[in-house]
């Protein structure tokens, strides 16, 4: 995992009030749960599950434009707007991902 994907998904952790670990064996974070046990992988950037979750816990708006062919992660309710595209060139459920995941580590990057 690069570290730009990484910083995203600790900025979307954040915004959602997930407690998460990096896991240097997996490459990857682990979800924790109250006490500090690891409770399982987390990884929205390539799991579709994990991405949906984010999403729903995020409230924010996914959409897709079938004329632009890409996706469309926002938030309106807030008085800067946070708003991400993203082409299905990566095809489908990736570009779904991806943009769920900037979108939301936007809002986590505001609460920094």
């Amino acid at each position: 995992m690069n570290a730009k994907i990484k910083l995203l998904l600790e900025l979307a952790a954040r915004a959602i009030g997930l407690d998460i670990q990096w896991d240097a064996t997996a490459n990857g974070f682990i979800k924790l749960d109250e006490t500090g046990i690891d409770v399982s992988s987390w990884n929205p950037w390539d799991d579709d599950g994990d991405a949906f979750r984010l999403l729903a816990s995020s409230k924010l708006s996914l959409d897709f434009n079938k004329v632009r062919q890409e996706f469309v992660c926002a938030d309106f309710r807030c008085g800067n707007p946070i708003v991400f595209n993203e082409h299905v060139g990566t095809g489908y459920n990736a570009a779904a991902r991806h943009v769920v995941v900037q979108a939301v580590a936007q809002k986590g990057e505001v609460m920094k």
